[in-house]
Parts: structure tokens; C-alpha cells; sequence
């Protein structure tokens, strides 16, 4: 999965890529990024899945964005 931040413009700057495996329907990831620059918006980018040539679709029941104090 790829995170980017929307800037005021539109245009996208890549905040995190990694590989994420789900083993179970309804587990959770936790992922923790370094970020102190405020984006009008998020895009979350699915690169790509366990088993393409049986997967026709891909599922996410909910994405929850947490700020922290540093």
C-alpha cells in the first residue's frame, strides 16, 4: 500500500509505502507514519493483492487517522 497526502494544488506527495499482509477477514493494521505537514486530503493506494489470479476485488471496512503530539 502506498499513503499520499493531497496538497492545496492537488497534486499527491508519497508519505509511506510498504508491504501490509492480511491473514484474516476483520484484522487490523496499525501503521504509524512521521508527518508534520497538514494535507487537505489523504489518498491510500492498494498496490496490489495476495492472489491476483483469484481476487477480484479488495475490501476495507474502515481507514481511521490518529495525530499525535510530538
Amino acid at each position: 500500500v502506498k499513503l499520499f497526502g493531497v496538497n492545496s494544488s492537488g497534486g499527491l506527495v508519497e508519505l509511506d509505502s510498504r508491504a501490509l499482509t492480511w491473514t484474516a477477514t476483520g484484522q487490523k493494521q496499525t501503521i504509524s507514519i512521521s508527518n508534520t505537514t497538514a494535507y487537505r486530503g489523504y489518498r491510500l493506494e492498494i498496490t496490489g493483492v495476495r492472489d491476483g489470479s483469484s481476487a477480484n476485488s479488495v475490501q476495507i471496512a474502515e481507514v481511521e487517522f490518529i495525530a499525535t503530539a510530538s
